[in-house]
C-alpha cells in the first residue's frame, strides 16, 4: 500500500455526497494532521468518523401573527456540528456552492456570513481530536459550563492558523489564547 492509499484508507465514512465532501476533506485533513501532530505528538485518525450533509439550524426573525410566528429573514446559521457521542460530523448544504442551496441565496441577500466550507469541515475535525485526546472531557471538569468557550475557542484558534483568521468565536479564541499563553498550546489544546 503506497502513501496516498494508506491516507485514504482512513477517510471518515461519507454517508451522502461522498465526491464532494472527499473533495473538501482531503486538503483539510491533510493540514490538520501535519499541525496537531506536530502539537499532540501523534497523527489524528479520522476513520473511525461518519460524515454528512445535513440541514441544520438557521435562526430566523420572525413576526408574530395571530396564527403563530411568521418567519421574515435569516438572522444566524449552524453550519456543521460534531457529535461527540455518535462520533459524527454533519455539514450543512449551504457551505457548498456547488450544491446551490436555496438557502445559501437567501443567507447571502440578507447579509449572513457564510463560512468557507473548508474551515468549518476543519473545525469540526478538531472537535474530534479534542473528544479522543480526552480534551473535552478535562474541559468539562475543569471549567464546568465554562468548558464550550475553551473548546470551541481552541478549535477556532487552529483553525485559524491553518484556514486563515475570521471573527467566528472571537471572544472565545481570546480565552484560549490567554491560556494558552500561560500554559502552553499543547496543554492548553488537552483541556488542561
Amino acid at each position: 500500500m503506497d502513501k496516498t492509499e494508506e491516507l485514504y484508507s482512513e477517510e471518515p465514512a461519507f454517508e451522502n455526497q461522498p465526491e464532494l465532501l472527499k473533495k473538501y476533506y482531503r486538503p483539510v485533513s491533510y493540514r490538520i494532521s501535519k499541525y496537531l501532530e506536530s502539537l499532540i505528538g501523534k497523527k489524528p485518525y479520522f476513520g473511525d468518523l461518519r460524515v454528512r450533509i445535513k440541514n441544520l439550524e438557521t435562526v430566523w426573525f420572525a413576526i408574530k401573527t395571530p396564527l403563530g410566528y411568521l418567519p421574515v429573514f435569516p438572522v444566524g446559521k449552524v453550519y456543521g456540528k460534531f457529535n461527540s457521542e455518535k462520533n459524527d460530523i454533519e455539514l450543512d448544504p449551504s457551505l457548498f456552492p456547488e450544491l446551490d442551496s436555496p438557502l445559501r441565496r437567501t443567507l447571502r441577500k440578507y447579509g449572513v456570513e457564510i463560512p468557507d466550507a473548508k474551515r468549518v469541515f476543519g473545525e469540526e475535525l478538531i472537535h474530534s481530536v479534542q473528544k479522543k485526546q480526552g480534551a473535552i472531557r478535562n474541559y468539562m471538569n475543569n471549567y464546568g459550563e465554562r468548558a464550550v468557550e475553551y473548546i470551541e475557542g481552541a478549535a477556532a484558534y487552529i483553525s485559524d492558523k491553518l484556514f486563515g483568521e475570521t471573527g467566528i468565536y472571537k471572544t472565545y479564541k481570546e480565552k484560549f489564547k490567554r491560556l494558552a499563553q500561560q500554559i502552553g498550546l499543547r496543554k492548553a489544546f488537552a483541556g488542561a
